[in-house]
């Protein structure tokens, strides 16, 4: 009676545990989706230009890659709890740095540890949650999860248009550390040290040759996106408030488009809605090169579609590697975080550089990418298409070969 006593408080102990982790997580990523669309804009009130501001951008990035390498033998070292109280500081403190030091130099140096105490976030969170689910309850607490980082990046738009231009900075930094909270005061319970497995980048070559290239390009069109959307909405001539309501657009489209692209994936094939998705990104970016919107709601709608489209794409390609790869579940998931994030780092340098052309630089960038991913799903198509037919006209040959009626034998003379 005493050990069902014992089981039942500790599963009441690491449910509590899991609310606490997501309610941090939540307040957490409410400052991190306002700092979201304030640094870019911030940077251009300054005066630096969209290359400049591509650079810090792809910093962010490549501190996120950096963390994802680097941050589990943290978690095994420090734990759970230490890790996500240490980063979460550190991020709140790096957010106060850039505004108080307009420096190219030290913004790339600040924005390249905000990303890797964002990984960090980012997998402490998702290593604690699949280190407590059941079996039978971990896909609805992962889609619970899910759901709470997009309504709080959504919340933090919100709050863009909401708090006083003088308070942004200082709004995102309080909510991150108000996340300190929860988790640090009230917390009794963390996974145990995780167990350190050699990692190999060559991995990469066992996943799917659709799924990686589709990895790597729409993070070059996602990190792009966050980037310069505000940007584009600031150029646009509209308020702070319209500033926030086209990034909550992206927001929202990226959480609609999830679940119906997923069940057809699952229907009709992925490679099949890879290349549909791919191909509304391109007819949606291509849109944007040729319509100027005139007023917010156009805007809104260009970017709904857009956000709808190319966030979709991850979690496409996730899905066929992990149905034809026999990597295991953390491999697949390292290496996908590091073929986005690569894309991630290179996409708004590509975009910064090609806004000395065009103010259109975001949706050509993205229409290039998705052409390409295309070209390279109907190449893919075409070669398993040719394989396919060629094993079949190998098993008619050996099949009629077989069937073949013997010589008949002939007396000697």
């Amino acid at each position: 009676m005493r050990a069902v006593k014992l089981i039942h408080r500790t599963s009441v102990i690491v449910a509590k545990s899991i609310k606490l982790l997501l309610v941090s997580i939540g307040i957490l990523l409410a400052g991190h989706g306002l700092q979201l669309t304030l640094l870019p804009v911030h940077a251009r009130s300054i005066g630096w230009s969209d290359t400049e501001i591509g650079l810090t951008a792809a910093a962010y990035f490549f501190g996120f890659v950096l963390g994802c390498l680097s941050v589990p033998e943290l978690l095994s070292r420090a734990g759970h709890i230490r890790v996500f109280l240490t980063v979460t500081g550190l991020t709140a403190a790096s957010l106060l740095m850039l505004e108080a030091i307009q420096l190219l130099p030290v913004w790339i140096l600040l924005r390249l540890v905000n990303g890797w105490c964002l990984a960090a976030i980012y997998t402490t969170a998702e290593s604690w949650l699949n280190e407590h689910a059941l079996d039978h309850q971990r896909a609805r607490l992962i889609a619970v999860y899910i759901m709470v980082t997009l309504i709080a990046i959504a919340a933090g738009q919100v709050l863009y248009g909401l708090l006083p231009a003088n308070m942004l900075f200082t709004g995102a930094a309080v909510m991150m550390m108000l996340a300190l909270v929860p988790v640090g005061l009230f917390c009794e319970d963390q996974p145990m040290a995780l167990k350190q497995k050699e990692f190999r980048t060559a991995s990469v070559y066992a996943l799917p040759r659709i799924a990686r290239v589709g990895s790597f390009l729409s993070g070059v069109v996602t990190g792009s996106l966050w980037t310069m959307a505000p940007l584009i909405a600031e150029k646009n001539s509209l308020q702070s408030a319209s500033v926030s309501y086209v990034m909550l657009a992206i927001v929202i489209g990226g959480g609609v488009f999830q679940l119906p692209l997923g069940y057809l994936a699952d229907r009709i094939g992925r490679v099949k809605v890879i290349s549909a998705t791919a191909l509304a990104c391109t007819l949606v970016a291509v849109t944007g090169i040729l319509v100027v919107p005139q007023n917010t709601g156009h805007l809104a709608i260009i970017m709904f579609l857009f956000g709808g489209t190319s966030l979709s794409l991850y979690g496409l390609c996730a899905a066929e590697a992990n149905a034809k790869s026999d990597l295991s579940r953390v491999e697949i998931a390292t290496l996908f975080l590091l073929l986005h994030g690569a894309g991630s780092i290179v996409g708004p340098v590509m975009t910064g550089i090609v806004s000395t052309g065009t103010e259109a630089a975001l949706y050509v960038v993205a229409a290039i990418s998705m052409s390409i991913l295309l070209l390279y799903a109907a190449f893919d198509g075409a070669s398993t298409f040719l394989e396919k037919l060629k094993t079949r006209v190998m098993q008619w040959i050996k099949a009629q070969w077989g069937n073949a009626p013997a010589p008949e034998a002939q007396a000697p003379l």
